[in-house]
């Protein structure tokens, strides 16, 4: 997943780019190094974090990271580090702006996140990227995250001894590799479920471009039969809304997990969704 970040990581000044996300109590990570116009992959692993402290007990001393510090030292961790958050602690949203210059964009996506934030603007990190521009319109997908959250992320990093530089949104990563692997089509409707963690993300792309990003919160903590059921409710419900904003069209599923496959979430799938699931 981390090769997903390189667009990004590219616009870093260091030679050395380093990007990690957190999955089950471990840091994934990969170091990347420029190579002509791109960059070329080094290394990659993990590292065990210290265990958190148990739900409705507070900490009474700092978790002790010296192992994991080690481990950051000997494996080289050095140069930019760029820390993936999952669409759980993102705003993630695609909207339709006027065509203009790009140093005035930013006050327009400013606007819009003051109108679909539940947070104050000035407590939100707020950024941006244009994924299409047509007929005097540009699609932007807007990114914003509470400043704890980042903050967070940035001082957990660091005191793994590391140099945090940034934050990335872990579904963007899925979207570029799934995009550069020739799984997105060129046109029509396309959902991408993701089964990566215990909480499923949904990407639905219109004509070869992402439309929308959702974490499905209603199947969160669930299993077995509960599990699919409340997750195929969520994507049917998710479908339904994006119709009355993009009208009807024909899509298609597409489940993305690991291990055994889901078959029960995918006949669900077939049932609720009405559609080819693959």
């Amino acid at each position: 997943m981390m090769k997903a970040m390189i667009r990004n990581l590219l616009n870093l000044p260091s030679d050395t780019l380093v990007g990690t996300v957190v999955r089950d109590g471990r840091l994934e990570w990969t170091s990347l190094t420029r190579s002509g116009d791109g960059v070329k992959k080094m290394r990659s692993g993990q590292i065990a974090l210290p265990p958190k402290p148990e739900e409705g007990k507070e900490e009474t001393a700092p978790a002790d990271t010296a192992p994991q510090r080690a481990e950051v030292q000997k494996a080289g961790l050095k140069g930019d580090v760029t820390g993936g958050l999952p669409t759980s602690q993102l705003l993630l949203r695609v909207v339709s702006l006027p065509d203009v210059p790009d140093d005035e964009l930013g006050s327009m996506v400013q606007l819009q996140v003051d109108k679909f934030s539940p947070f104050p603007v000035e407590t939100m990190v707020v950024s941006h990227e244009v994924v299409d521009r047509r007929d005097g319109k540009c699609q932007v997908l807007v990114a914003a995250a509470r400043e704890e959250v980042v903050q967070a992320l940035g001082a957990m990093l660091t005191d793994l001894g590391m140099a945090p530089k940034r934050a990335d949104a872990e579904a963007l990563g899925w979207w570029e590799l799934l995009r550069e692997a020739g799984h997105m089509p060129v046109k029509g409707r396309q959902v991408i479920l993701l089964l990566d963690t215990a909480l499923p993300e949904v990407i639905i792309v219109q004509d070869g471009r992402p439309i929308v990003f959702r974490p499905l919160g209603e199947s969160e903590g669930l299993a077995g039969e509960d599990f699919e059921i409340e997750t195929a409710r969520a994507v049917s419900y998710t479908l339904m809304s994006l119709e009355m904003e993009h009208g009807s069209e024909a899509y298609s599923v597409q489940v993305w997990h690991r291990g055994d496959a889901p078959r029960g979430l995918t006949d669900r799938l077939r049932e609720e969704c009405s559609c080819e699931v693959t």
